[in-house]
């Protein structure tokens, strides 16, 4: 009987060992899940800079500290746009725009969106958490913007710190203009 009992017990015995052998294995060359984790961030970070350059003149970035002007496009024409006044207001800023309409049409009215935060942070990790941060603004003018002039319209940015005006985004929106005539 022993001799039949044995064998089966060195057989179950081996059968275990390699079972738990392959149960504990790890594949060579197996990628990080961290290194995955970086990746797929470098990758979104790719797409939306893509994202962005796709847009570029629908929307201008601003310096509050600089009296600059920069060119931004809308549906029925460039427009130029500069900041010629920040001051505080209750929890936040008023931001004058100055809206530089260069040509011999009056737009009546427009949209504007701004999008505000703090400093845009180099090109890094901090960079999508940076962007979700950011607070946004959709207002409707009614005033006219004057041809071949800058018109002055006014804004309300609140909350706002005072670092939270280290990134200043606009875009515009025209939808009726007039001729002269």
């Amino acid at each position: 009987m022993r001799a039949i009992l044995f064998p089966i017990i060195i057989g179950l015995a081996a059968t275990c060992a390699v079972a738990q052998r392959r149960g504990t294995r790890t594949v060579p060359n197996a990628p990080d899940v961290a290194a995955l984790e970086k990746k797929v961030r470098s990758l979104e970070l790719r797409i939306l800079e893509l994202e962005s350059k796709s847009r570029e003149g629908d929307f201008v970035e601003l310096d509050t500290t600089k009296d600059t002007y920069q060119r931004v496009n809308s549906s029925t024409g460039s427009f130029l746009v500069r900041v010629t006044k920040v001051t505080p207001y209750l929890d936040g800023y008023k931001v004058v725009f100055a809206i530089g309409n260069t040509t011999t049409a009056t737009f009546n009215g427009c949209d504007l969106s701004v999008q505000w935060g703090t400093k845009e942070p180099d090109y890094s990790d901090k960079w999508i958490t940076w962007l979700q941060s950011l607070k946004k603004k959709d207002e409707h003018f009614t005033e006219d913007l004057a041809p071949g002039r800058w018109n002055e319209i006014e804004m309300a940015l609140v909350p706002a710190k005072p670092d939270e005006l280290g990134y200043l985004q606009l875009s515009m929106k025209t939808n009726t203009l007039s001729f002269r005539g």
